[in-house]
C-alpha cells in the first residue's frame, strides 16, 4: 500500500514504482471514478475525433476479419498500387 499526500491544489504524486507498473508517462490521461468511498484511477487513452471511425465496433470487427483472412492466406498480391486500384474498380462494374 502507498500513502499519498494531497497538496493545497488537490494534487497527488503517483509514486514512480506505480507509474512504471502501469506504464504511465508524462502527459498521459487518467480516468477517475468514485467506487463507494474510494477514488479509482484508470489509465485512459484519448482519441482524436478525426480517428474515432477506426475505433468503432464495426470497423474493429472488420479489422479482426481482415487479420483472420490474412493469416489464412486469403488475399491477393499486386505488383503495384495502380494494378490494385484497377482490380478494385473492376469489382465495382
Amino acid at each position: 500500500m502507498h500513502l499519498l499526500k494531497m497538496n493545497v491544489n488537490g494534487q497527488v504524486t503517483i509514486p514512480a514504482e506505480l507509474r512504471k507498473r502501469l506504464h504511465l508517462h508524462v502527459g498521459d490521461y487518467l480516468q477517475v471514478e468514485i467506487d463507494k468511498d474510494a477514488l479509482k484511477f484508470l489509465p485512459a487513452k484519448v482519441i482524436s475525433p478525426s480517428q474515432n471511425w477506426f475505433w468503432s465496433k464495426e470497423w474493429q470487427k472488420k479489422e479482426k476479419e481482415a487479420q483472420e483472412d490474412f493469416k489464412k492466406g486469403c488475399y491477393k498480391k499486386f505488383p503495384n498500387t495502380n494494378k490494385a486500384i484497377e482490380h478494385l474498380k473492376s469489382l465495382c462494374k
